[in-house]
């Protein structure tokens, strides 16, 4: 196994040339203090996937799929990710299933795709245009939408062309049951059917991009600069305003009190019933789609391979966890290089005056990855000791030349 850490002498903490390494040995000392007085953090780990990725779906075993651009297709099977054979090059942007053997992709050209536990195939379309999402609430009752207002309905052995009088982008579909549900999109459209057939039309200021919901009478959708609609049976309204002026495209929760959105520029935000409250994700690329299954497992994904996942509701204690600071220093030819810089972090305790810490430099393998900004409890190990750490992005690491 390649060697990734090497500690530096406080003596060598010069960024620009590492020619001479000294060991140090480092006391573990006392454990951190386990302080009750604490508050939520996010404990969102990024994950590298290779691909740019539209939207995710978790089913009952915790196994996930992801799809995106160039038809790609990723299963998760509670470890990692691994590329899957689709048979398109078009981008995919929905994923839904019903169960491990019951999914659905769509995507650019009409694109419908199913996976019956064993290979997907590519289904007939009765349509041409891009689709952007699809839901259903059984293995007989499956929607997608897209492009001009384009609705479609599978029973169990079709897929139909449903009108519904609109020509509007659709972005995004929803519902509770087979007798309720919500299509949402461009110019603020909203439609609701409680038969599948007949759609009533409701219009808001903005666009719409995603909706989910906890019920009939808690139903979200949100979309453009950040807004956010709730429909409490009766009417839509902006009664629980976002905060932000980023775009939001998906949405998903466990119940009224935890909703959760993500969208532009890494943007998540957590509602718990009264309020919306923004966190932090780790990462500034746009996240595209979110699912979850039971209390303790959440997916986010989106541009630039960004996978995000939350295995845990643990709560950490404020004043033992190091936020990185980005960091450019020079390296040899006069280029640059680029790393994570984790400081000391203990409430507890001071370092003596004047003195710099030892610091941990880690080295990723190869040839293709790169240092990212997550929680990593081998880096807090060692930061909540008096110990700084850099995680270096070299030359050549993934998106650093």
């Amino acid at each position: 196994m390649p060697i990734r850490r090497v500690i530096l002498s406080p003596a060598l903490l010069l960024f620009g040339s590492l020619t001479l390494l000294i060991a140090v040995s480092c006391d573990s000392g006392d454990p951190v203090n386990p302080s009750l007085n604490v508050s939520p953090r996010p404990l969102w780990s990024l994950q590298a996937v290779g691909a740019d990725i539209r939207d995710v779906w978790i089913n009952s075993t915790y196994h996930a799929v992801a799809v995106g651009q160039g038809g790609t297709i990723l299963r998760f099977d509670g470890k990692s990710w691994d590329m899957v054979y689709s048979g398109t090059e078009e981008r995919l942007e929905g994923v839904w299933g019903s169960s491990g053997r019951d999914v659905y992709a769509v995507g650019a050209s009409g694109t419908i795709l199913h996976y019956d536990g064993y290979h997907w195939e590519r289904t007939d379309s009765p349509t041409g245009r891009y689709l952007y999402d699809v839901w259903g609430s059984s293995v007989s009752n499956v929607y997608a939408v897209g492009d001009g207002g384009t609705l479609l309905r599978y029973d169990g052995s079709d897929w139909t062309v449903v009108p519904v009088g609109v020509d509007s982008r659709l972005r995004g579909v929803w519902g509770t049951s087979a007798a309720d549900v919500y299509v949402v999109g461009n110019r603020g459209t909203i439609l609701h059917s409680t038969n599948g057939t007949d759609w009533d039309d409701t219009y808001v200021p903005g666009s719409l991009w995603c909706v989910w919901g906890a019920s009939p009478e808690n139903v979200f959708a949100a979309g453009r600069s950040g807004a956010i609609y709730h429909f409490d049976g009766s009417t839509w309204e902006q009664r629980y305003p976002s905060g932000i002026q980023s775009d939001i495209y998906s949405l998903w929760g466990r119940s009224w009190e935890r909703v959760l959105a993500v969208g532009e520029d890494g943007v998540i935000l957590v509602f718990d019933g009264s309020v919306w409250t923004k966190a932090a994700s780790g990462t500034t690329n746009d996240l595209r789609g979110i699912c979850g299954k039971g209390q303790e497992f959440l997916l986010a994904a989106g541009d630039d391979a960004t996978v995000l996942r939350k295995s845990t509701d643990t709560v950490l204690a404020k004043g033992y966890f190091s936020t990185p600071e980005p960091i450019t220093f020079p390296t040899t030819g006069g280029l640059a290089a680029y790393g994570l810089y984790y400081p000391p972090e203990n409430k507890d305790f001071v370092g003596p005056a004047g003195e710099k810490p030892p610091l941990v430099v880690l080295v990723h393998g190869g040839p293709t990855s790169a240092a990212r900004i997550a929680l990593d409890l081998e880096i807090q190990y060692y930061t909540s000791r008096g110990v700084a750490v850099l995680d270096v992005n070299y030359g050549g690491s993934t998106g650093y030349g």
